[in-house]
This record gives structure tokens, C-alpha cells and sequence, in this order.
């Protein structure tokens, strides 16, 4: 089957969904022909590396002449049996050119919280429970095909000869790894405030927090380096580009890993024990098996709504962690073990290729969407300045 993928290209070209389509892109070329394009005014730098990627199609949100000519050009050449986009702003103008209408289209929405208003997708892959109670609940897509798969990482395998970090062997050794921006504030403050916690309490060795990310906002990283256990040296940051670009390297550092999206997924295929940032707690979860599932349904997120019980008995359990070997070793076991059920790469090609092969004619409906397409051409233009 030939598959033809088109991504937005914005900014760095470092998004979740860009990762996310290199690892499921490359496990599909085992039984599939594989070609992928981006669309827009940016580099995907993760996707350039995938030899699969065949190239960009420039696109400002004003040179439509121009993107028609290259998709016309593309589909041609290429005859594509599925073409997939992986992201709703190349679905809308993508389809405005598809010159048949029996070509059948497929859209992910790579998590993230419910829109308020999505284009009408035939064909809908989704990463999250959450997203697709969202759908389901919508007259709009009562005729849709509409799936959940989570499965997209490829299992970790750590480097155990290159450790540019010293390791901090006599501490328990929490990581998070985000970009020092407000949208992930909480979760820095939560992890502060769970050090703070733990140092204060029955542990039998001090806690460590690194902070691995890149500094996008400089008024959250100046405001945080004040933070007395940052001058004090039980937070370390770690900015340096040369290590945040490919983060997950430094995981070797971890004794427990404090996680959201796919940093927490990478996390688990290692069997780090997980905690998960709660939007009804002040504290990361530990996670057990039961909480795995109820991060699952949100992706991952800071949207999760964890059970009274699992909050309740959270701190205890994250100390016990820390002083008994054996619960170190369970909470081990059980994120390796929710990871190859639900998130492992290798579950993509069945899935994906059944899914393929339920698709249904796509239906244009481009006069119904017209406010939603002028949108996706706005954010081009405005993303290209």
C-alpha cells in the first residue's frame, strides 16, 4: 500500500508530533511504500533525518498558486492508495486540491486537549480516550471512522559508556525534562514542591531534581533560579542545547523520572518509575498500573484526574520508592510492562494497517469547513513572518 504523509512546518520543527510521525513513518516502511512531505515556511529537522522524507513544500499562506502546482505534482507521481496527514492544518488545504473525490484521506490529531471546533475528518486517528469521547459525542462525525492508537515510541536503549553528566550516586535522583516555559510551570513547580516534601520527610537518602529543557521564557528561568533549592544545589539545570535536543540521552541520570507526553512515554520503555503531574493535586503521581491507564486516557497530560486513593497515598508510596529496593523494583515492572502493551512502536503496524484498510471515500465538505480552512491559512501566513 502506498502511504503519502504531509506535516506542517512550523517554527523548529521539533514538535511531539513530528517525533511522532518519524517512528510510526519508519515501522509502516516495513510492509509499506512510505513517502512523507512537510508544508510550510519551516525545516523539520527531526523528519529531514527520516529516509523516508522526500521533502518541503514551501508555503506562506499566500503562495497557493505554488502549492497547488507541487501537491498536483506529488499525488501524481506518486499515486498514493492513503494520504495521511498528521496534522489538521495541512487536512485543510491539502484537501482543497485532491482532484478526486474517492481518494480516501486520513487526519491524526496528536493529542492535546479537546478542540472547540475541528474540521469534518472521514478517517480519524486519535493518540487519546479523551479525545475521542470529545468526538464521538459530536453529530458532526457520527458517520466517521474514528480509532484511538496510542502506540508510537520506540523503545530507549541507553548509551551506558556515554554519560556527559556526572551521575549523583549517593541521592535519589528525580528528572524532568520540558521547555522553562509558563505552559509547563506547574509541572516545575510541582516537582519543587515534591522535593521540598521528600526532604522533610523519613527518607534514608536526600533527593535530587534535574531539570533537563530549553529556556523559552527568560522571566520564568530568572524567576525560578531564585528558588532556594536551585541556590542551594538540589536542583541542577541542565539548558545546554547540545543535551536538550536529544534529552531522553540523559535519562541514565534518573531514578524516577517526573513526565508528561512522550518524555514520560520514552521514560517507561526504559522501566523508570513514573510520576505524573495531576490537576487536582499540588504533587506528581507515582504512577501504578491503574494510574498508567487514567494518564493514558489524556495523553499523558497535566489535564489527569487521578483517583482519591492514588492521591491520597501518593506521598507514601513515593517514599517507600525511595527506601524499599523492592517497591523500586515493582513500579519498574509495571511501567516497562504498560509500555509494551499500549505505547510500543511495534503495535503501530497492524494497527495502522487495519485502520487503512476500514477507510472510507472522503467527503470534501469544503463550503461546510470554510471558516476552519481560512483559519489553517492564517496561521500559515502568520507563522511564516
Amino acid at each position: 500500500m502506498k502511504i503519502l504523509f504531509f506535516i506542517s512546518a512550523h517554527g523548529r520543527g521539533h514538535g511531539g508530533h513530528n517525533h511522532s510521525l518519524n517512528h510510526i513513518s519508519r515501522a509502516l516502511a516495513e510492509k509499506h511504500d512510505i513517502s512523507i512531505y512537510s508544508i510550510g515556511p519551516a525545516e523539520t529537522q527531526i523528519l529531514q533525518r527520516n529516509p523516508f522524507f522526500k521533502g518541503r513544500i514551501y508555503y506562506n499562506g499566500t503562495n497557493l498558486l505554488h502549492l497547488r502546482r507541487k501537491l498536483k505534482g506529488i499525488i501524481k507521481d506518486s499515486s498514493p492508495d492513503i494520504v495521511h496527514c498528521f496534522d489538521k492544518k495541512t487536512y485543510n488545504v491539502v484537501r482543497l486540491f485532491l482532484s478526486s473525490r474517492k481518494t480516501k484521506i486520513v487526519v491524526n490529531k496528536c493529542g492535546g486537549q479537546n478542540p472547540v471546533r475541528f474540521p469534518f475528518v472521514p478517517n480519524l486517528i486519535l493518540f487519546s480516550e479523551e479525545n475521542y469521547e470529545w468526538f464521538k459525542q459530536q453529530k458532526k462525525f457520527s458517520s466517521s471512522n474514528i480509532k484511538v492508537i496510542p502506540n508510537r515510541v520506540v523503545p530507549l536503549e541507553m548509551d551506558k559508556k556515554e554519560k556527559p553528566i556526572p551521575e549523583r550516586e549517593q541521592s535519589f535522583n528525580l528528572v524532568r525534562i520540558c521547555r522553562i516555559t509558563k505552559y509547563y510551570e506547574k509541572s516545575i513547580q510541582d516537582s519543587f514542591r515534591l522535593l521540598e516534601e521528600l526532604n522533610n520527610s523519613d527518607t534514608n537518602r536526600p533527593v535530587h531534581l534535574f531539570l533537563i529543557g530549553n529556556i523559552e521564557d527568560q522571566e520564568l528561568y530568572q524567576r525560578i533560579l531564585m528558588h532556594p533549592y536551585v541556590q542551594s544545589g538540589q536542583v541542577s539545570f541542565i539548558t545546554n542545547p547540545e543535551y536538550t535536543s536529544e534529552a531522553s540521552k540523559l535519562l541514565y541520570l534518573a531514578d524516577a523520572v517526573i513526565g508528561t507526553g512522550r518524555g514520560l512515554m520514552e521514560a517507561a520503555s526504559l522501566g523508570l518509575p513514573i510520576l505524573a503531574i495531576s490537576s487536582t493535586s499540588k504533587l506528581p503521581v507515582l504512577l501504578n498500573t491503574k494510574g498508567f491507564e487514567t494518564a493514558l486516557k489524556t495523553n499523558f497530560s497535566e489535564r489527569n484526574v487521578f483517583s482519591s486513593k492514588l492521591i491520597d497515598n501518593n506521598l507514601h508510596e513515593i517514599i517507600q520508592l525511595i527506601n524499599n529496593s523492592n517497591t523500586h523494583n515493582q513500579y519498574r515492572d509495571e511501567a516497562r510492562s504498560f509500555f509494551d502493551k499500549y505505547l510500543n512502536i511495534k503495535g503501530v503496524i497492524l494497527n495502522y494497517t487495519n485502520f487503512y484498510y476500514s477507510t472510507i471515500f472522503s467527503k470534501r465538505r469544503i463550503m461546510r469547513d470554510a471558516k476552519l480552512i481560512l483559519r489553517s491559512i492564517k496561521v500559515y501566513h502568520a507563522r511564516s513572518k
